[in-house]
């Protein structure tokens, strides 16, 4: 148990440590915390993953001349 107990606490301070820099981490320590619930962490996983995919809309790029009318 007291190995569980060190394992959690460790858990804790690295997370804490890195809170600042990422914002999945931020989001994850609210739901750890049970602010949040687990639907919103689920949501926003799945919308972090959409944003790591390659996009599938087609696009054009215009000449830096291009003035629109």
């Amino acid at each position: 148990m007291d190995v569980l107990r060190r394992l959690d606490i460790y858990m804790k301070v690295a997370l804490k440590v890195a809170l600042d820099i990422v914002l999945s981490l931020q989001i994850f320590e609210r739901f750890a915390t049970s602010e949040w619930d687990l639907r919103i962490l689920s949501g926003f996983l799945a919308a972090d993953q959409l944003l790591g995919e390659p996009t599938r809309v087609a696009c054009c790029d215009y000449p830096a001349t291009h003035a629109p009318v």
